[in-house]
């Protein structure tokens, strides 16, 4: 997760409500930021419409498509399973096929093929200073998934296309002292289904998410020396 606190240019980024970064007279302000690994572009902009309120609004590029997998390397691990599976296969507690299908499952889960695509988030915002003591702050934005086939989805990354929904305020308590809280609502939308990855299998459906949710609540102090 790249959405960062005390961004104010971005919505999403934005969600923390940490003090805006106005920009040294009114008018538009216009960033492009290019962030290393994964590469991230980031293009925003604000707007201080009067005195009181600011608008903010950000496109952002994620190369996820460049994450190909996620590797476990934990031999010790690996050896205390494929021993445990022998020891049950001896047993005759297990039979030859059932081996065969959780090494299978043990071994898929440590080294996951990502197959990701990139992802793309489009937000707007606002922070409205409703005076010298408080600024109340908000917005909106829509993320793609990284998920690109839906039957490349596991329990493990239960990814889908989201809805960001934030509120946030900001207390200025003395010029050099204030603190600020925020609220983020995460709701997943679209493709939420979980398939068979046992390749002796067509893939079929085995499940569906029905709520793919996350809240967030973000609380900072800031003193300036």
């Amino acid at each position: 997760a790249e959405t960062q606190a005390g961004a104010p240019q971005s919505s999403a980024d934005h969600l923390w409500a940490s003090s805006p970064k106005r920009s040294p007279s009114k008018g538009t302000l216009f960033r492009l930021t290019i962030v290393g690994r994964i590469e991230v572009l980031l293009f925003n902009a604000a707007w201080d419409v009067n005195d009181y309120l600011s608008l903010y609004a950000t496109f952002r590029w994620a190369d996820w498509s460049s994450f190909k997998s996620l590797k476990t390397d934990a031999p010790e691990l690996s050896s205390k399973v494929g021993g445990t599976l022998q020891a049950l296969g001896q047993s005759g507690a297990i039979s030859a096929n059932e081996i065969r299908f959780l090494s299978t499952v043990f071994n898929n889960l440590a080294n996951i093929e990502n197959n990701w695509v990139d992802t793309y988030l489009y937000s707007v915002g606002y922070d409205l200073r409703v005076n010298s003591f408080w600024t109340l702050r908000g917005g909106v934005a829509y993320e793609t998934s990284a998920i690109g086939d839906p039957k490349t989805r596991t329990a493990l990354i239960p990814d889908a296309d989201r809805w960001w929904f934030a509120i946030g305020s900001s207390f200025h308590w003395t010029k050099d002292f204030q603190t600020d809280i925020g609220f983020a609502h995460l709701h997943g939308v679209h493709e939420r289904s979980l398939y068979n990855h046992d390749p002796r299998s067509n893939g079929e459906q085995i499940g569906k998410f029905r709520h793919l949710d996350a809240y967030l609540l973000g609380v900072q102090m800031q003193y300036r020396f």
